[in-house]
């Protein structure tokens, strides 16, 4: 249990902000009264689940026939994966509007996402061997087999209203496919001599609980957290644009084959990739595509030259230009004024290299990096497309041991190499070069890389120590930390590529096996990611002994969605129509027993509206995963929550994390998100983050019936540094 030791000095400033807040609580009196009385003539929401369980072998290939003639607003998607001995359920999310076609895909890229994260993210089980956790042996194992097998659909949830029910419950009940399918009303429970909420009155009186409670408690010690209560838990956020553009393709290979790093360039609505085949010899694939749709075929265009090392390729001036090393060392070029069709005889650009060299276009010229004599950096240009080259001109004091990289970023251009210590650097201006200008980008390297730019991004992707690709982008020009991640869930001998047209494209040579990748080209794209989430982290070392057989549990994520906060977060929400102010999940993962998702569609429009104030005075957002009978617990098992949202507006996480324990409903539930309600106040405690800051507080949420809408705010200090855990914001929790 963290102690939260405040000096009487705060306490006092605390009551005196507490004192002004009630004042002009009470000045603003008749504008809460008004917003009450409007809130109360609401309507109650038309809406209802049905739930379909699936047959056995029910696969996601099957969803888009089954619900292209069905009403629904949204269809939760139930599945699960195995991580060695562990069950992962999944939920992916899709609104009517939202196509169904590629459901297997978006469940591999987010699942490969989760394994990504659960891989690379800091976590308190790290520093214990005792805990269980999935090793880096299963973690590869299911990675296989997300990429080899079609996934078992176990539900789908749909949420519609009233007046369609009927119908899409009896199109489900028609339909083979399913072995039962329930409807579940939305319940809520306000007794009927409940008087309605004073939200003015309500405030008053949870201030003063929290002044003449809370606070005497904070200059002492927290209150211990009960059994049930994580003895660890940790939050980690990431932004999926900060560690490498979301996957849009599937790996594809059109044929050919590779013995040294490929090359790629667009151009004229088409994509080309250089290689060295097996032979030696150089060959260009074309596609009618930028996409890397409609193979075209490979030619050989080198006169049956070979070359000792990989080749090259860029698209300027309208024409198509591939170079290579020759056998002397000397660096040729050529090229085609018909997109491949035919191309003119080598010709020698003078000097002498030692490894292969990278072309890139800036603007008007052409430029060439290369490795000279001693492993020094050269430059070479070509202006307005006059194939005539200004010569090599050495370039600082550093050296290289393998093939330069070049890309144009930031109105400048960027030259990345393998340093004599196996460490990768870029020069972030080549153009105007100072060698003040390297920055580290990754350690362990033993080869080239590739680089590309898109919009504010650079993105690098390298293979790793396991033969794995991994990529990561950075939209900081000046390179300030080592800004990867994702892994490309293919294996590869050789260095791959990275391009940039419209999307990027990873292009590679390699396969789907570590111990035997093979030397096929392959190649797939990537766009622009709009994805935030969470992973967080709960290891009990005591199990479920604090669960009884009907308990719940769940574990909450609020994001401040209130005045101090722009009324914006970091995570998404839905701010139209009903249910307001709700998260907007597409994705999310977890493997405690009896998973569900929280839909926080519960209760009256003017109930949730008093509850979590839509973007008003000190509103929020729970993100919420929860087990239905966490009594299965183990002790000493890491369990991880996952969830994927869209993009918010705050560029980073004002939070609090929830632990709540609940009961079972059977009266009216059906295993759903409706089942769980928290038992009394002191059920639910808060651990909280003010922009980052680190501390944690296990006290009660409030007294009486309330929802704890209001968190005790030890720090105002800025967000904590997360440099040490890049690309995540990271905060742990013990009690």
């Amino acid at each position: 249990m963290l102690q939260l030791n405040q000096s009487l000095k705060n306490s006092i400033l605390g009551v005196i902000i507490f004192a002004i807040i009630l004042v002009s609580f009470n000045f603003l009196r008749p504008v809460f009264d008004v917003n009450a009385q409007e809130v109360q003539k609401e309507a109650k929401p038309e809406l209802i689940e049905i739930i379909a369980k699936t047959k056995e072998g029910y696969k996601s290939d099957s969803i888009k026939d089954n619900l292209k003639d069905v009403e629904y607003d949204r269809v939760t998607i139930k599945s699960e994966f195995q991580i060695g001995e562990q069950t992962q359920t999944d939920f992916l999310i899709k609104t009517k509007d939202e196509d169904t076609a590629e459901i297997e895909r978006e469940l591999d890229n987010h699942r490969s996402g989760y394994l990504h994260n659960l891989e690379n993210a800091p976590s308190v089980a790290d520093e214990n061997p005792e805990i269980i956790k999935s090793s880096p042996e299963e973690i590869r194992e299911a990675r296989e087999k997300i990429n080899s097998e079609i996934s078992n659909i176990r539900e789908l949830k749909f949420l519609t209203k009233i007046e369609t029910k009927d119908d899409l419950k009896s199109k489900l009940d028609d339909n083979n496919s399913f072995v039962e399918v329930n409807e579940q009303e939305l319940k809520y429970e306000v007794p009927e001599d409940k008087p309605q909420p004073n939200p003015v009155k309500e405030f008053q009186e949870k201030t003063s609980y929290w002044i003449d409670r809370i606070m005497p408690s904070i200059q002492a010690e927290a209150q211990l957290a009960p059994d049930w209560v994580p003895d660890f838990s940790s939050v980690n956020f990431f932004d999926m644009d900060e560690v490498g553009t979301w996957v849009s393709g599937e790996w594809k290979h059109d044929s050919g084959n590779s013995n040294a790093q490929p090359s790629v360039a667009f151009g004229n609505g088409k994509m080309y990739v250089a290689v060295r085949g097996n032979d030696n010899k150089v060959y260009v694939g074309t596609w009618g595509s930028s996409n890397g749709s409609n193979f075209l075929g490979w030619a050989e265009i080198g006169n049956n030259w070979v070359t000792p090392s990989a080749p090259t390729i860029e698209w300027y001036w309208g024409r198509l230009y591939v170079g290579i090393r020759g056998t002397n060392n000397a660096p040729y070029y050529k090229y085609s004024t018909n997109g491949g069709a035919t191309w003119t005889n080598w010709t020698s650009m003078g000097g002498a290299i030692y490894s292969g060299f990278d072309l890139e276009r800036v603007g008007n010229s052409l430029y060439a990096g290369a490795r000279g004599g001693g492993g020094r950096l050269y430059l070479n240009r070509m202006d307005n497309g006059s194939n005539s080259w200004t010569g090599w001109s050495l370039k600082g004091g550093w050296s290289t041991i393998d093939k330069p990289v070049l890309a144009a970023h930031n109105n400048t251009l960027y030259f990345g190499i393998r340093g004599t210590n196996n460490r990768a650097y870029v020069n972030t201006n080549a153009l105007s070069w100072s060698d003040n200008n390297w920055r580290e980008v990754r350690i362990g390297v033993d080869e080239s890389f590739g680089m590309a730019s898109t919009g504010s991004n650079i993105c690098f992707l390298f293979r790793d120590f396991d033969s794995q690709l991994v990529q990561g982008c950075s939209d900081d020009p000046t390179l300030p930390v080592q800004p990867f991640t994702i892994h490309s869930n293919i294996f590869s001998n050789i260095a791959p590529v990275l391009g940039k047209d419209w999307d990027l494209m990873q292009v590679t040579v390699g396969g789907f096996t570590q111990s035997s990748p093979g030397s096929s080209v392959r190649f797939r794209s990537l766009g622009t990611s709009t994805d935030r989430g969470y992973l967080s982290e709960m290891i009990w070392s005591d199990g479920s002994s604090g669960f009884e057989e009907n308990s719940t549990y769940e574990q909450k994520i609020a994001i401040g969605n209130g005045q101090n906060s722009n009324f914006q977060t970091y995570l998404g929400k839905d701010t139209t129509g009903f249910p307001s102010c709700m998260p907007t999940p597409n994705y999310a993962t977890s493997n405690l027993p009896n998973l569900y998702l929280d839909t926080r569609v519960l209760g009256f429009p003017n109930n949730i509206q008093q509850r979590t104030g839509c973007d008003s005075g000190s509103s929020e957002v729970t993100y919420t995963i929860g087990s239905s009978y966490p009594k299965q617990i183990i002790t000493d098992s890491q369990y991880i929550n996952y969830w994927v949202d869209d993009l918010g507006q705050k560029d980073r996480p004002r939070y609090s994390l929830r632990f709540q324990k609940g009961e079972m409903r059977p009266d009216w539930c059906i295993l759903s998100s409706m089942c769980s309600g928290s038992i009394d106040a002191n059920t639910r405690y808060d651990c909280n983050s003010n922009d980052g800051d680190q501390w944690c507080s296990f006290v009660d949420s409030c007294e009486g019936d309330c929802d704890g809408e209001f968190a005790w705010t030890i720090s105002e200090s800025d967000m904590f540094n997360r440099n040490g855990t890049y690309p995540y914001w990271y905060n742990v929790y013990n009690k």
